[in-house]
């Protein structure tokens, strides 16, 4: 099984997801941590509380609670790589 690892976003990436718009900015934390495990080639976002709590108002959301439990993954383009 993989090791658990994180890397920084490289520049920023606009998304729509869950009914928002919104940018994921450079330097945001991604990590390759899934439910099933860990996987180099997934880069799911993991400090987004302050977003989503710039968005809706609220850090206890329902913007929050999908980004925490599906995720959104971002393109290997945009990250740095992982550290072997």
């Amino acid at each position: 099984m993989n090791k658990f690892k994180t890397a920084r976003t490289t520049k920023d990436y606009e998304v729509e997801a869950f009914g928002y718009q919104f940018t994921i900015p450079t330097n945001s934390l991604v990590s390759n941590q899934t439910a099933q495990g860990n996987h180099d080639q997934y880069r799911f976002w993991i400090d987004y509380h302050h977003i989503a709590a710039k968005i809706t108002g609220s850090h206890d959301s329902i913007l929050a609670h999908d980004l925490k439990h599906r995720g959104i993954n971002l393109p290997a383009e945009f990250c740095e790589p992982y550290p072997d």
